[in-house]
């Protein structure tokens, strides 16, 4: 059962094998949980695949993984989808997508960096910028770094007057304070 999956996977993605074996490969791994094998087998897979059909192939890749909890392959197969979108529309969704992503798989980093190109993207005052904004300080709080999380902050505080998001952010950046001993 458990241990035939790994060689079948091995065995259907050895030496040469085609487009439809490492498909197949690619997508058992993803379905049986096995991440390492899943990230290398879908970077193997997208260079092979026709060039029109990649932006599709991405799509199921990331779906697949999403729904495997395989969080790191679901995130790089958005990040790939990301450098070939045009529409804005489809770019804002990917990115949202992919800061979820960051964070189920423990990136706060990267995660706070998509919020950040996030809110970049956003209408200043609309509810996307705010809701980035917000986010990005809880990341921010969360690391510890006090000194940019009061300014991100008093900017969001600026922007944002009304913004319920203020309430929960402050309360976090008081007890990280006081955690901090500060």
């Amino acid at each position: 059962g458990a241990r035939a999956i790994p060689l079948l996977v091995d065995q259907l993605s050895a030496g040469n094998a085609t487009f439809g074996r490492r498909r197949a490969a690619t997508l058992l791994a993803l379905e049986a949980g096995l991440e390492s094998r899943a990230a290398r087998l879908s970077g193997e897979l997208v260079a092979q695949a026709p060039v029109a059909e990649r932006e599709q192939l991405l799509v199921e890749l990331a779906r697949r993984a999403d729904a495997a909890g395989l969080h790191r392959v679901a995130l790089w197969s958005y990040e790939e989808m990301l450098r070939g979108t045009r529409d804005a529309g489809s770019a804002l969704a990917i990115r949202t997508r992919m800061a979820e992503l960051a964070l189920l798989a423990g990136d706060t980093a990267r995660a706070a960096e998509v919020y950040a190109q996030l809110e970049t993207a956003a209408a200043a005052g609309s509810p996307q910028r705010r809701q980035a904004m917000a986010l990005r300080l809880q990341l921010t709080i969360r690391e510890g770094d006090l000194a940019r999380a009061g300014a991100e902050f008093d900017a969001m505080r600026r922007e944002f007057p009304q913004a319920v998001e203020l309430d929960q952010a402050g309360a976090m950046l008081a007890a990280r304070y006081l955690e901090l001993g500060r």
